[in-house]
Parts: C-alpha cells; sequence; structure tokens
C-alpha cells in the first residue's frame, strides 16, 4: 500500500514548524535560570534523549495525521535527533560553525552535548576534553548515521525512504 507524498510531506512541515519555533527557544531562553537548568538536567534526562524527542515527535504526529505508520516515523525521528546531536558535537569539537550557531563551551555549558555522556566524564568542560574525544565523537557520529539509514530503510513510502535518507545524509555530512 502507498502512502503517496502526503504523510511524509505532512511529517518534515511538521517537524520543521516544530524546530524552528521551539529549538532556539529551548535552547537559548534567557527566562530559563540556572536552577531550573539545573534541575532539569539532573533528572537523569541527557541531552541524547532530548533532542530524540525533538525530532520524533514533530514526524510522529505528522505521519499520524496523514494516516501513515508513526511508530516508523517515531523511531526515525528519534535517531535522527541523536545523529543531529552527534554531528553538533563533532562539528563543535573540529571548531566549525554547528548548525545551532553555537561553541562547544556553548554546547556543553548549555548541557545540549552528548560528549558528557559519551565520553563518561559528567560536568565536562571545553577545556578538559579527553584527546580521543573527536574520534570517539566521530565514531558514535557514523553509528548513529547508519542507526538512521537503518530506520530509513523500514519506512513503508519509498518516496519517504528517499525523502528520509536525503535528510539524514544532510545530516550526517560532517561525520562521514
Amino acid at each position: 500500500m502507498s502512502y503517496g507524498c502526503w504523510p511524509l510531506e505532512s511529517a518534515a512541515h511538521t517537524c520543521v514548524v516544530y524546530w524552528r519555533r521551539n529549538l532556539p527557544r529551548a535552547l537559548y531562553d534567557s527566562s530559563v535560570t540556572p536552577e531550573l537548568r539545573a534541575a532539569v538536567v539532573t533528572t537523569g534526562v541527557g541531552a541524547e534523549a532530548v533532542f530524540a524527542s525533538l525530532f520524533e515527535f514533530p514526524l510522529r504526529i505528522g505521519a499520524a495525521l496523514g494516516g501513515a505508520d508513526a511508530e516508523a516515523f517515531r523511531t526515525c525521528g528519534a535517531v535522527l535527533g541523536r545523529l543531529f546531536l552527534r554531528v553538533e558535537d563533532v562539528l563543535a569539537l573540529r571548531g566549525e560553525r554547528t548548525r545551532l550557531d553555537a561553541t562547544l563551551p556553548d554546547l556543553l555549558d548549555g548541557r545540549i552535548s552528548a560528549l558528557p555522556e559519551l565520553l563518561a566524564v559528567p560536568g565536562l568542560t571545553a577545556g578538559a576534553l579527553p584527546a580521543h574525544a573527536l574520534r570517539v565523537a566521530v565514531a558514535a557520529g557514523r553509528k548513529a548515521s547508519a542507526e538512521f539509514e537503518q530506520g530509513c530503510n523500514r519506512l513503508p513510502d519509498p518516496f519517504a525512504r528517499s525523502l528520509m535518507s536525503a535528510v539524514g545524509a544532510w545530516v550526517a555530512a560532517p561525520v562521514e
């Protein structure tokens, strides 16, 4: 059964609108006090889980609204969120411009980096990076890219697979 273009267009549009409205505000909202940010961070939910949710939610809702398999899009979106975060870390470690326009200290101080969990160094700062940080981050990014491709291959519609694969390739380009 072909779902046509509607579910994917709906999912993609919902995702873009959600990211544009919520991601910058969530990352740089000056009304978020250090105490509130600390309370959120100490709940045990790391940046990886947050980014997985930021990406899966709009894809899942768009797929459901369009009549597609919401679970397949949810899985694909969650992996895409983790991939995005891994690539942000790699770009920041290389000193390159990130897609969030954040430096490595910004990512670490704002707790929007997967590096502390990946390197098993709670409270990691930019000045205390292990020498192997970039190598480990690139390997994690490549692994997330491979997982995303596998998730895309499970999407039922060929157009959805093609478009989501193209999005994943764009996101993963810095680690490939």
